[in-house]
């Protein structure tokens, strides 16, 4: 039997259940910010200078982690939202950063998961990924001038406290960043896969049915063709 060659996958759409768990994480991801963001202003650690007003920071935080409750219907308009209110919280000194990072990530995973143009989404993600570490590197050439004299007073390692900070940072990113696209590309293969699979059993029931069909068919043939033999006799 042949078979036809099948166009190129796309990867279906978010389930009605699938979409639902994603509103629960947006909604949960937006409480655990504003979570976060109560504890930073409590304790007053606002580690990228003085923070905005109130509700600016409430804006900041909530238009980060709030647009993951469309992440897989809409996952590259979600990615760029994200990454954008993530630059610019980060800009304007916003003191949550914590579940803010978490939200990128997810958003990152997400493209990369649920793209369904992979040459977009690629370069999607490898866009995003570039200005974010471009927007480090603006962060601490801007910020390096303005640490205080006495922060690494108790440094005692072989590399440059300010240098050390900077590549720990680094190091840091690329782990996340990397992480990010790697699973995502994995579920997307994944899926892809299953799919795959899923296709090659129904091939093989039709195989099967069909050869089924067509032994019976020619058994039909043989005893038509004995009983001929013997009325011919």
């Amino acid at each position: 039997m042949t078979v036809a060659p099948r166009p190129e996958w796309r990867r279906p759409g978010p389930t009605a259940e699938q979409r639902r768990n994603d509103l629960w994480i947006g909604l949960g991801m937006t409480g655990l910010a504003l979570v976060s963001l109560t504890l930073a202003r409590s304790t007053g650690a606002f580690l990228l200078g003085p923070p905005p007003s109130g509700p600016e920071q409430l804006f900041w935080t909530v238009a980060v982690t709030l647009p993951l409750i469309w992440r897989r219907r809409w996952p590259t308009a979600t990615v760029l939202v994200v990454a954008a209110a993530f630059i610019a919280a980060q800009a304007r000194s916003a003191p949550e950063s914590q579940f803010s990072s978490w939200a990128l990530f997810c958003a990152l995973y997400t493209v990369g998961a649920w793209g369904q143009d992979r040459q977009l989404s690629r370069r999607l993600r490898i866009g995003v990924i570039a200005t974010m570490f471009a927007w480090l590197g603006v962060y601490y050439a801007v910020m390096i001038d303005h640490i205080p004299a006495d922060t690494f007073a108790d440094a005692v390692g072989p590399v440059p406290p300010v240098l050390a900070a900077m590549v720990n940072g680094v190091l840091l990113n690329v782990l996340v960043f990397g992480f990010a696209y790697f699973f995502g590309e994995t579920a997307w293969v994944a899926a892809r896969r299953e799919h795959e699979l899923r296709a090659q059993a129904e091939d093989l029931r039709r195989s099967q049915a069909e050869a089924r069909e067509r032994a019976v068919l020619g058994e039909r043939v043989r005893i038509a063709r004995e009983l001929h033999d013997v009325v011919a006799h």
